[in-house]
């Protein structure tokens, strides 16, 4: 799947809220989720994600970049919920 985004300029865009992930995936964030991200249009937008972040305040997952960038990315994602 993937996600068009607006990076902050600060080395990070966020993919979901907590409310919104919660509404995709029909369950809540839990430790152990993983989120593996990459760029799915490297034309557009040459940055690099490194990775992913749980962010407990303000309850958000963001896609941290390479570098600072404000152009929009289109990150494709994959996410991996442990087992219960």
């Amino acid at each position: 799947m993937s996600i068009v985004t607006q990076p902050s300029g600060n080395g990070y865009a966020p993919l979901w809220t907590l409310a919104e992930f919660r509404t995709k995936f029909g369950r809540d964030w839990t430790d152990g989720t993983v989120v593996s991200v990459t760029n799915a249009h490297w034309e557009a937008n040459g940055i690099i994600p490194i990775g992913t972040r749980f962010v407990k305040n303000p309850g958000r997952i963001d896609v941290m970049f390479s570098g600072n960038n404000t152009a929009q990315v289109r990150i494709n994602w994959v996410v991996f919920f442990p087992m219960a």
